[in-house]
């Protein structure tokens, strides 16, 4: 058997068994960044640990279909569910000294966050300080 003839099968087998995303990546993907923000600006692993501990601790992810698009695009203010993450991933150092331990203030960076996460104890944060840091919750 040529080389070509096992390489194409190879990688025909490789790629018939991609798996369909989970409901509650965009979520993980939020908490994730947390953690990634955090050990970027402090080049501390136990905090970011320790937040991403706490995210979960605190958080539950809302599954989402991620086939469907929203019905009104003006109700869903962003992108995509990815947004919440995209823009925490964004923040300065200044602003991940700033929100610090308070992961209510991380989630506030994008309004897509109450999209895939919410409070464990259904609090919004969107309100726990009277604001959002983006100029209102969706």
């Amino acid at each position: 058997m040529s080389r070509a003839l096992v390489a194409a099968l190879g990688l025909s087998a490789a790629c018939s068994g991609i798996q369909p995303m989970p409901p509650d990546q965009p979520c993980r993907e939020a908490g994730y960044a947390i953690a990634a923000r955090t050990f970027a600006c402090t080049e501390d692993p136990d905090l970011a640990n320790a937040r991403y501990a706490s995210f979960e601790a605190d958080y539950v992810c809302v599954p989402i279909d991620l086939s469907e698009a929203p019905d009104n695009p003006a109700n869903f203010p962003e992108d995509d569910y990815f947004h919440c993450a995209y823009a925490i991933d964004g923040l300065s150092c200044s602003e991940v000294f700033r929100r610090g331990d308070d992961l209510d203030a991380w989630l506030r960076a994008s309004n897509a966050c109450p999209y895939v996460v919410q409070r464990r104890d259904g609090e919004p944060y969107w309100e726990s300080d009277g604001a959002s840091d983006t100029g209102g919750a969706p």
